[in-house]
C-alpha cells in the first residue's frame, strides 16, 4: 500500500508540472510575440523614428501583462540625438509614461539585456529582477535583436525589449498542491528561487545555498 501511494503521489506531482509548465509558457510565448513584430516592422522600416513612442503606447494599452517596453539603438545611429537613443514606455499606476533612455550614467549598449542578444543574434529573457524604485515588483525582460540594411549589408541596428511582471507567476506555482503538504517551486536558469513558500527565499536564496545550508 505505501508502494502504491508513493508512485501515485509521484505521478501526480509529475502531471502537475507538466500542466503547471504548460500554463507559464502560454504567458511567454504569447508575450514573445510583441518584440519579435516590432523588430520585423523596424527591419522594414513599417515605422518611423517619430512614432516610435506612440506606438509603444498603444502596445502597452492592449496589453496588461507588459509592463515596459524599449527600442534601444546602437549608438550614433541617428546623429541628431547624438550617441544614445532607446524610446522607453512603462506602466506608473494607471498611466503610460514614456522617456529616451541613454547618457553616461545609463550607457544601455553595454548591458546583458542589449549585449547577450547582439553577441548570439538570437533572443533573450533576462534573469528575474526586482524593478527597485519602478513599480517595485518581480520582473523579467525579453530582448529581441533587429537588423536593417546598410550599404547593401544587414547590420545590428539595436534590440526591442518587453518587461514583464512576474505576480502572476507567483500565483499559478502556489496553487499546486501536493496532498498535505507537498507544494512547488520555480527555479531560474542560474538557480534564484523565483517562486517559493517562504517568501524569505525568493531572488535571496539559490538551489545551492539551500543545499549547502542543510
Amino acid at each position: 500500500a505505501r508502494k502504491t501511494i508513493r508512485e501515485d503521489t509521484r505521478e501526480n506531482s509529475v502531471y502537475l508540472a507538466k500542466t503547471t509548465i504548460n500554463k507559464i509558457e502560454q504567458v511567454l510565448t504569447l508575450a514573445e510575440k510583441n518584440p519579435q513584430i516590432i523588430a520585423r516592422m523596424l527591419e522594414s522600416s513599417f515605422v518611423s523614428k517619430d512614432s516610435l513612442i506612440p506606438f509603444l503606447k498603444s502596445m502597452l494599452s492592449v496589453n496588461s501583462s507588459l509592463y515596459g517596453s524599449i527600442i534601444a539603438y546602437e549608438p550614433n545611429i541617428f546623429p541628431e540625438h547624438g550617441v544614445y537613443f532607446a524610446p522607453y514606455v512603462y506602466r506608473q499606476g494607471d498611466t503610460i509614461c514614456s522617456s529616451v533612455l541613454g547618457d553616461i550614467n545609463y550607457e544601455y549598449f553595454y548591458m546583458d539585456w542589449y549585449q547577450i542578444p547582439k553577441i548570439t543574434n538570437e533572443p533573450y529573457w533576462s534573469e528575474p529582477y526586482f524593478d527597485e524604485g519602478g513599480g517595485n515588483v518581480l520582473m523579467t525582460t525579453y530582448s529581441v535583436p533587429f537588423y536593417t540594411q546598410i550599404n547593401g549589408k544587414r547590420t545590428f541596428t539595436g534590440v526591442v525589449t518587453i518587461d514583464i511582471s512576474l505576480e502572476w507567476l507567483t500565483k499559478i506555482i502556489s496553487d499546486v498542491k501536493i496532498l498535505n503538504s507537498g507544494y512547488a517551486f520555480l527555479l531560474s536558469r542560474n538557480g534564484v528561487i523565483i517562486s517559493h513558500p517562504n517568501s524569505e527565499y525568493i531572488m535571496n536564496q539559490t538551489i545551492f545555498t539551500i543545499a549547502k545550508e542543510n
